[in-house]
């Protein structure tokens, strides 16, 4: 509550920085439609011998960083304000720590996300198959909205200052939380018999890759279960 108390604070003494702010966060919003059907057009040329041109796939991949961008940007402006509003609020501090490590870990997952959406970078650019893309996507969709929270719960604890039990209990739960997750994540994705390995082992037959599989696919869920 102090936390709101503070923003709402700061949004009424900077009216104009938060003004813009929102501008901002409204405008990305709203391009989105606009980025997602200017990513089908292009997909549309590089389809046809006639049009194709590797300056498509390059517009189309600035398109997904911005997609990709837009709630990233979300949490760096409220890390910015909640920074500078509540500088002795150690809550307040810690939450900030908390959208701040989000910025990463949100862009990375929603960029692999848009990169396999249909028709996107990696199926009519990189000519990937539609069934990986579509199983990694369903995958990321449900990780993304459960590691979010965790994350930010593991950061709020470590970067408190009042109590370091509450990063010795609850923080270090959400922690191994998070490394069960990561396990379970690596687990369905790396399946040598999943629809996102399977087809490549099968095309590679023989290689190293298909030899070693019983030794790098438990490797995957052990290194993560493990420190768990």
């Amino acid at each position: 509550m102090e936390t709101g108390d503070v923003l709402w604070a700061d949004f009424k003494s900077n009216i104009s920085v938060s003004l813009a702010s929102l501008l901002v966060v409204v405008s990305l919003i709203i391009l989105h439609p606009k980025a997602h059907g200017a990513i089908g057009a292009l997909s549309e040329k590089v389809r046809q011998v006639q049009t194709d041109s590797f300056l498509h796939t390059f517009k189309t991949l600035v398109l997904t960083v911005f997609l990709a961008g837009t709630w990233p940007v979300v949490l760096f402006l409220l890390w910015w304000r909640l920074i500078a509003a509540a500088p002795d609020n150690d809550f307040s501090q810690a939450l900030s720590s908390g959208l701040l490590a989000l910025v990463p870990v949100v862009f990375m997952l929603s960029f692999l996300r848009h990169f396999s959406m249909p028709h996107g970078l990696a199926q009519d650019h990189l000519r990937m198959r539609q069934e990986p893309l579509s199983y990694l996507r369903r995958l990321l969709g449900w990780y993304l909205v459960l590691v979010i929270p965790i994350t930010l719960i593991v950061q709020i604890t470590q970067a408190q200052q009042t109590d370091e039990q509450w990063y010795n209990s609850a923080g270090r739960l959400f922690f191994i939380a998070h490394l069960i997750l990561l396990a379970l994540l690596q687990l369905l994705l790396l399946r040598p018999t999943g629809p996102l390995i399977g087809p490549y082992l099968k095309q590679g037959w023989g290689g190293w890759l298909e030899r070693l599989q019983y030794i790098w696919y438990p490797l995957s869920f052990i290194l993560p279960v493990g420190p768990a």
